[in-house]
């Protein structure tokens, strides 16, 4: 009789004790730990999965991928506490003399809502799409949130509530410290804060290489006259003006191609886009043409290669030769999960600083600073690559940059047109702006995103700066060959276009170039035209001396041309069409401009006056010294410089064969990872 009033009476206090509201809010914080943090773990591990599929002969490093766990538990967490909480306070009100354990009810909640929320993103970020798919999401979601909540009751009910209680706190405890020791490798990592974050500081060097380093950065998509140190009237790059008063500086460069992979091709290999002839319908490098890291590769370099862009990879061939290729890329994106989706569709600004970082830089700088620190002891001279993509669209930038040139509106505004006005903006700006017209995008619009890129080339100033300040830092500066240029530019509205297809106006293919060899103190600005594919020889040249291996007839070593500059040459630029889809879309459009953008071209400069020729035969010349923006065809008024031209390109193409594919790996065929790299670029027709 007694034992049954005893128990009677705990059974009573468990009631009590579990109807509780703030019991019931204190159980609800325990399942947003343990929700935060079982989400953190199964999003990175799904996107583990998928990154692998790209990076499958790089080494994964451990720190980024517990910064990536961390990154997501924190903010999992921190969304989900004041939501549980809320939910758990109304359950305790609602029904708390109906539950000893509320816990099974609300650990059910936190799988319902935060399944309603992930799942639809995570869909979206895998580019499943289709009400089917989201439908059986959905169902899916409220099928698990219903089977945990049938299990954890009959489980708590089985164990009885200490036991129950005592499982609660345990996985309350393990999640809680997961989330506390990836958070805090997270805390102390280029995820965390990209615009606070600066390389760890390095010792110099005790040893003295067997020839001169190679540092080459390549400022991916950065428009030529949107650079302070080419003219642009607000100082998007300081540093550079400073780098060079000690460089050589080339005031009229120019991409051999429109985009990275034709551009990217012809630097490697001091070719130009008719003799390598990659581009849409040959994607990859063919191997019978020999790249700039094979040759310091068998000098005895070091080589290694860290790529924002996606295109820079083994499947394009364009890592060929390089001892290491890191694609930050595809590990920055292995951060990228559900949350941070919806706050760029949403359309708000970062309310934390980890979800309004750049494109990769910081990370770039965080693996690079490691790589020097492992090469400190070596004697073998190295060849650094690195190409950053700030300045790609989206044009990933932080806060503090934006607020650089733009005002607080405009700022706010810059984060709505990431998805939640236009769509995805990539989408829009590349292939809905350039083959449909872009009236869609309002002119207040157009200042905001020209400011927002403004503010990505003023970031990467910054980067570039402090990668010198690294490289000085560590002794290694006055023995490296610095080379600083643009792989292409963008549009921006000009011409009726945005980013960077379709046409070979110098808002795309001029370039920024700077170049300074070892021992160099006095700058000098070169007049000459000159083209990307001179770094070739270049690199070469400074490296292995009278041991380079002879190159084409129309490069030159852009060394030698700054001491002996020539008082004219002309150097040429291509565009090959759209890729297959663009072309159909283009072809059938009504407006002439936008039918016409499908015709391949070339230009020919040499600095003052520019010729296009198109295949259909139609002709351009503009006085670039007088019409800088090429708005006045001058072909009609100027025949003199347009038959000469026309004569130069004549001569041009008889003494440049065109490429022939043949070659191991001349392919057209793509595999499903390239196809998603290209359509994440705009490249490609979003399906």
């Amino acid at each position: 009789m007694e034992q049954n009033a005893e128990t009677t009476l705990l059974s009573a206090r468990e009631e009590r004790r579990g109807c509780s509201v703030w019991r019931a809010v204190g159980i609800g914080v325990c399942v947003a730990v343990m929700g935060g943090a079982l989400l953190a773990t199964l999003e990175t591990a799904a996107a583990l999965v998928v990154v692998s599929k790209h990076i499958r002969e790089e080494p994964l490093p451990i720190g980024v991928l517990v910064a990536t766990v961390g990154k997501a538990a924190a903010t999992h967490t921190i969304l989900w506490l004041p939501v549980m909480a809320v939910v758990a306070g109304l359950y305790g009100l609602l029904v708390r003399r109906r539950a000893a354990h509320p816990w099974a009810a609300l650990l059910a909640a936190i799988v319902l809502l935060a399944g309603l929320v992930v799942v639809p993103a995570d869909l979206a970020l895998a580019r499943i799409g289709g009400s089917l798919s989201l439908v059986l999401g959905v169902l899916g979601v409220v099928a698990t949130s219903s089977i945990v909540y049938v299990l954890v009751r009959v489980s708590a009910g089985w164990a009885g509530p200490r036991r129950a209680d005592g499982v609660l706190y345990g996985l309350t405890g393990a999640c809680g410290l997961l989330t506390v020791i990836t958070g805090t490798g997270f805390a102390r990592s280029a995820l965390f804060d990209a615009a606070r974050y600066r390389m760890p500081a390095g010792r110099p060097a005790a040893v003295t290489r067997a020839g001169p380093n190679v540092l080459w950065i390549v400022l991916d998509t950065v428009r030529a006259d949107y650079t302070s140190v080419l003219g642009y009237e607000r100082p998007t790059t300081p540093f550079l003006e400073r780098w060079a008063a000690g460089a050589l500086l080339f005031e009229h460069a120019v991409a051999n191609g429109i985009w990275t992979i034709p551009s990217h091709a012809s630097m490697f290999t001091g070719l130009s886009v008719r003799a390598h002839g990659m581009d849409h319908v040959f994607p990859r490098l063919d191997r019978r043409h020999r790249t700039v890291a094979e040759e310091l590769t068998s000098a005895g370099y070091r080589t290694v290669a860290f790529s924002n862009n996606p295109l820079i990879s083994p499947e394009t061939e364009l890592t060929r030769g390089f001892a290491e290729h890191h694609s930050l890329y595809h590990l920055q994106h292995l951060g990228r999960f559900s949350l941070q989706l919806l706050w760029e569709k949403w359309g708000t600004g970062p309310i934390l600083p980890w979800l309004g970082g750049d494109y990769g830089a910081a990370l770039t700088h965080d693996l690079v600073a490691r790589w020097l620190a492992e090469q400190a002891e070596d004697p073998a001279p190295f060849f650094l690559f690195i190409n950053y993509m700030e300045a790609h669209l989206p044009y990933n930038v932080p806060r503090r940059y934006r607020q650089m040139f733009l005002s607080e509106p405009q700022v706010a505004r810059s984060y709505e047109l990431r998805r939640r006005v236009y769509g995805d903006l990539v989408a829009a700006l590349h292939q809905r702006f350039n083959i449909e017209g872009g009236d869609f995008v309002t002119p207040e619009d157009v200042e905001v995103l020209r400011g927002l890129y403004a503010a990505a080339i003023r970031y990467l100033d910054d980067r570039v700066a402090e990668m010198i300040q690294a490289f000085e830092q560590r002794g290694l500066l006055d023995e490296t060959l610095v080379v600083i240029v643009t792989d292409h530019g963008e549009h921006l509205n000009t011409h009726g276009m945005w980013s960077h297809c379709c046409q070979v106006y110098d808002d795309v293919i001029r370039a920024a170039l700077l170049i300074r060899e070892p021992g160099r103190r006095e700058g000098r600005r070169v007049t000459t035209s000159v083209q990307v594919a001179d770094l070739f020889p270049t690199v070469l040249r400074v490296t292995r001396g009278a041991a380079a291996p002879q190159v084409g007839h129309d490069v030159c070593d852009l060394v030698a041309l700054a001491e002996q500059e020539r008082e004219v040459r002309v150097v040429f630029a291509e565009y090959n069409g759209p890729d297959r889809d663009s072309l159909q879309r283009m072809r059938s459009s009504s407006k002439r401009e936008i039918a016409r953008r499908v015709q391949p071209q070339v230009a020919a400069t040499d600095g003052r006056f520019k010729y296009i020729h198109s295949r259909s035969g139609r002709q351009e010349l503009y006085n670039l010294v007088e019409d800088p923006g090429e708005l006045h065809n001058l072909v009609a008024s100027n025949q003199r410089q347009a038959s000469r031209f026309a004569h130069l390109l004549a001569d041009w193409r008889a003494a440049v064969p065109p490429f022939q594919p043949g070659g191991a790996s001349s392919g057209t065929a793509m595999s499903p990872e390239m196809i998603e790299a290209l359509r994440s670029l705009g490249y490609l027709e979003d399906q």
